[in-house]
């Protein structure tokens, strides 16, 4: 049995396919990301892991030198994604947040591995194997956890922040964004009727016309919303996320 054989056949073991469907599975998260730690630990080249589930939404970790260097959901960007600020800041959001979400809700799950396409700029800093396994387990090192409506925004295609029913930042697609204003004071008043001050997070999800399907979403918490065009991918995780409890409240 190969390497990524064994891997596969762990994963079949931690994320059993007879969950029913509308159920959030977290028992076997902690156990599938102890298994791509050490995967990520014993990585010296530069290697691909694409995670897929049932419904064929997939996650892409790019791993070098025991370091995570990139996750999301499409093939890593290039090196200047290294550019702005703490890229392990941004991993370890990205890592403990939509990640940590598409393996709470996935049924099944299946890995692939092989080399980049592009060549990997060795001067890419990434994020430390042992970094994220500090963060994943809470050290001292962790990143503030994402807040619901972050994590909403980073699964979308464009989105759009709201505070008090005004537009306070902008992401994605600038033509997306030009539709999602079209939404956005409609938004407002379903805040009337949802809430945005509820102690764990409220959303709604629609299915829109569009083409490349993707579903228009908003989700409120703590007096701020996210008002995001996704691919409809997306939609088990902003489930994932609507439905999880509260993050608590930070230690005095």
């Amino acid at each position: 049995m190969s390497g990524l054989d064994r891997l596969n056949s762990k994963l079949a073991k931690l994320k059993g396919a007879d969950d029913d469907a509308e159920q959030i599975v977290t028992g076997a998260t902690d156990g599938i990301i102890a298994v791509l730690l050490s995967e990520i630990e014993e990585t010296i080249l530069p290697r691909e892991m694409v995670l897929t589930d049932e419904d064929g939404a997939r996650f892409v970790l790019l791993v070098a030198g025991r370091r995570l260097l990139h996750v999301g959901e499409t093939a890593a960007p290039g090196p200047d994604e290294d550019d702005d600020g703490d890229p392990s800041e941004r991993i370890i959001a990205a890592f403990n947040g939509p990640f940590r979400a598409f393996l709470d809700r996935a049924r099944e799950l299946g890995i692939d591995a092989h080399r980049p396409h592009d060549r990997i700029d060795p001067t890419r800093i990434g994020c430390s194997v042992e970094t994220l396994a500090q963060a994943v387990a809470g050290g001292p090192t962790a990143a503030p956890a994402a807040d619901p409506v972050t994590e909403a925004l980073a699964l979308a295609a464009a989105g759009l922040r709201l505070a008090g029913g005004e537009i306070v930042a902008r992401s994605g697609d600038a033509a997306l964004l030009d539709r999602l204003e079209g939404f956005s004071a409609a938004a407002t008043g379903l805040s009337r009727v949802t809430g945005e001050d509820a102690a764990s997070p409220v959303g709604t999800i629609i299915g829109t016309p569009d083409p490349r399907g993707l579903l228009l979403a908003r989700v409120a918490f703590r007096g701020e919303a996210a008002l995001v065009l996704a691919p409809a991918t997306a939609r088990p995780a902003l489930l994932a996320l609507c439905r999880r409890p509260s993050p608590a409240a930070a230690p005095a």
